[in-house]
């Protein structure tokens, strides 16, 4: 453990003090692809496809995640680290947006994940990551898209850390760091709303009494067409085992969003259940 801690407190030693010292870099620098060989590999497709035969969102979403992590450690360039072990970190602070387009994947055909790059501060990065598979004509229809946002932090996890500049080199980038910026936007303002900083409205509060009210008022008796909540509450509990662990020895967040994705259409099952029985 002290071994470890004093080679991490001499990577700090390597991190950059200014953004002079860190060239800009392209959406290119950090743009990865890679096949999931569904269709070649029988112990591959059998981690990703479900009791129906379809394939598992939540497992797709966790890959999405380490390959953000990826992305961004091609992004960060920093002279001062060459040839040495990188003095940085890189987290998933969340996920912006998922957009599933295409639920109905098939178990027999490759996937292909890509991403790169989208928008940058200065510690943190927006990087998009799509899943992509082949249609019947051969060509690749998006299915997946997901929008993750990550922060460099420095080998200590004292305090965040500065990274490249991202410019744009092509009309379509432009359009891509426009995009960013206005969702970099939305999150300060949403940040600024949180409920931690700001108390509810008068209208908020209007709100919260009345569902109190009307939840106070519903009878035991209700009617067929109608279930409650509290008949598919679900939860589960697990510990962070070294396979699903981080950097900082915590769980590891894509494996978090697989659980919790899962968890959610056990819930839809549980639901269906009560419902249409």
């Amino acid at each position: 453990m002290k071994e470890t801690l004093k080679r991490k407190e001499a990577l700090m030693k390597l991190l950059p003090t200014d953004n002079d010292n860190l060239p800009p870099r392209t959406m290119k620098d950090s743009f990865v692809t890679a096949i999931i060989p569904l269709k070649s590999n029988l112990m591959v497709r059998e981690r990703y496809v479900n009791p129906d035969g379809n394939l598992r969102i939540g497992r797709f979403l966790e890959e999405m995640d380490f390959f953000s992590v990826y992305c961004c450690f091609k992004h960060i360039l920093n002279p001062k680290s060459v040839g040495h072990q990188s003095p940085y970190s890189v987290v998933t602070a969340f996920v912006d947006n998922i957009y599933i387009t295409n639920d109905k994947m098939k178990n027999y055909e490759d996937v292909r994940l890509s991403g790169h790059l989208t928008y940058t501060g200065a510690s943190s990065m927006e990087v998009c990551i799509v899943a992509d598979q082949k249609d019947c004509r051969g060509v690749y229809q998006k299915c997946i898209e997901a929008i993750f946002l990550l922060v460099a932090r420095d080998a200590m996890n004292r305090g965040s850390a500065r990274i490249n500049p991202l410019v744009a080199e092509t009309p379509e980038e432009q359009e891509f760091l426009t995009k960013g910026k206005t969702r970099q936007q939305v999150r300060k303002i949403g940040e600024e709303e949180n409920i931690v900083k700001k108390p509810p409205t008068e209208e908020e509060r209007k709100i919260i009494h009345d569902r109190f009210i009307e939840k106070s008022n519903i009878s035991e008796t209700l009617p067929l067409s109608t279930t409650k909540m509290s008949d598919s509450v679900l939860k589960t509990v697990f510990i962070c085992q070294p396979q699903y662990r981080n950097g900082y020895n915590k769980i590891f967040g894509g494996y978090l969003m697989r659980m919790a994705y899962e968890l959610a259409l056990t819930n839809t099952f549980i639901y269906g259940y009560y419902h249409y029985r």
